[in-house]
């Protein structure tokens, strides 16, 4: 394609030229009809000339047509070419400018996270810069923390000083099937409450004036279907005094209103079950 553009474009030239030079040609008056003559035949054989080219190359010109009309339509579609850039500065309220600017980094612009002063320093075409604006308005905005009850149980297998609750039903059967014993009951019953992705720590007192502490950090997550799911990382339960008898470090998680068994321990040679149960307050 490049060689016939080129052989294209030096015809025109050649054609040009000739018809320029010949009419150019000053004559004598008496000679004036070998000088018309001349310019008629050299025109006429660059009309010849031309007319073979485009037969020779007919399929190339359409080719040629069809390539600067697609070139046309793309330089149309893409109108912000060398459109002159704008620069901004953009406030944030809630967000921090590094995971705003992140967040943004799939627009071709330039985004700066300006952490001193909690803003981002844009500069893009115009569309561009409005979409952005757009997104930030969209994004930056308070995010809702949601607060937990975890409910703590202690569950003995060497009687107890309250009966157990009937929502550890379960949780007392699981027991069973390790410990036959018809005597488990709930030695004692503590609530805190804790705030997605925060730590929380309670702490009070278990049978026989005993201190026990609760500690860890707890978060929620959900899924499609609505159905949440807490959990504990560096969970620690301790008490049994400066001896810590009761001992009791882990991570799990649980499906909002399950009750599950966190593990065992002992205190003055009583087997102690710490069960636990939360819900999402909304």
């Amino acid at each position: 394609m490049k060689s016939f553009v080129l052989c294209a474009t030096l015809l025109i030239a050649l054609c040009v030229a000739a018809a320029e030079d010949t009419t150019s040609i000053v004559v004598p008056p008496e000679q004036s009809a070998v000088a018309e003559d001349a310019t008629k035949q050299a025109m006429d054989k660059c009309s010849d000339a031309m007319d073979d080219f485009k037969k020779k190359h007919e399929d190339d010109l359409e080719a040629l047509k069809d390539m600067m009309g697609s070139v046309g339509d793309m330089l149309d579609k893409t109108r912000v070419w060398g459109e002159p850039k704008k620069a901004t500065v953009i406030p944030l309220a809630n967000t921090s400018p590094s995971d705003m600017a992140r967040l943004l980094k799939v627009f071709d612009a330039e985004i700066e996270p300006q952490e001193q002063f909690k803003a981002i320093s844009v500069k893009a075409a115009p569309d561009t810069l409005a979409t952005i604006e757009q997104l930030v308005k969209r994004f930056d905005v308070p995010m809702s923390v949601k607060n937990v009850e975890l409910q703590f149980y202690l569950l003995t297998a060497d009687g107890g000083n309250y009966p157990v609750p009937e929502q550890l039903a379960d949780v007392v059967a699981q027991i069973k099937k390790i410990y036959p014993n018809p005597e488990i009951a709930m030695a004692g019953s503590y609530v805190v409450r804790g705030c997605d992705g925060q730590g929380f720590s309670l702490r009070d007192t278990m049978f026989q004036s005993t201190p026990i502490t609760f500690r860890g950090r707890v978060s929620v997550s959900g899924n499609p279907e609505g159905v949440q799911t807490i959990k504990l990382d560096e969970f620690t339960c301790e008490g049994g005094g400066p001896e810590r008898s009761l001992w009791i470090q882990t991570d799990l998680a649980f499906v909002q209103g399950q009750s599950v068994v966190i593990g065992k321990s002992s205190v003055e040679g009583i087997n102690v079950f710490v069960v636990v149960t939360g819900r999402v307050i909304d």
